[in-house]
């Protein structure tokens, strides 16, 4: 979606920091966590700050911390870092498989409003990509090439849906 946001945004410049299967939380072996690794960013050349989970943690079932009390930590370090920064959350989108109740218990629309839950408690906005991207049971197979990863239908509508969301921040 980033390129979107350059073409729709005036977006000069930008830096993805995404790692593919990333959870969000913390959890008992853990080794590819936002998280731990937002202690090693430098958040202090940044103007806005977009960050997308959800997905990867109702995947894992991480429950050895809630997710709605994980991001303590990671907007602690961001805003320690630079309190004039702008934090925008994302839930993830709709997927395949999404209404199955994973090991701990949840399904993902769980996730969605644990990460609205964090927008509120720390006055993030959060694009609610879950319920308002278009991406919906019916549509999942026109946007992805598996029920979860975008196809470039898909990204261009992730990116207008994003971009829309951000303009309007």
């Amino acid at each position: 979606y980033q390129q979107e946001l350059v073409k729709r945004n005036g977006i000069i410049d930008y830096e993805n920091k995404g790692v593919s299967g990333e959870t969000m939380a913390f959890y008992t072996g853990s080794t590819n966590d936002f998280v731990s690794d937002v202690a090693t960013y430098d958040f202090t050349q940044y103007d806005i700050i977009t960050i997308a989970h959800g997905t990867n943690d109702f995947r894992r079932g991480a429950s050895s911390n809630p997710i709605g009390l994980i991001s303590s930590m990671a907007n602690t370090e961001i805003f320690t870092q630079n309190v004039n920064v702008r934090v925008i959350l994302m839930t993830p989108f709709q997927r395949t498989g999404q209404d199955v109740v994973n090991t701990s218990g949840h399904i993902l629309k769980d996730y969605a409003d644990a990460i609205k839950e964090i927008g509120e408690k720390w006055g993030c906005p959060v694009i609610d990509n879950y319920s308002s991207s278009g991406l919906n049971p019916l549509t999942i197979a026109n946007y992805t090439t598996d029920g979860l990863h975008p196809n470039d239908i898909g990204f261009d509508l992730a990116g207008k849906h994003i971009a829309r969301k951000i303009n309007s921040i």
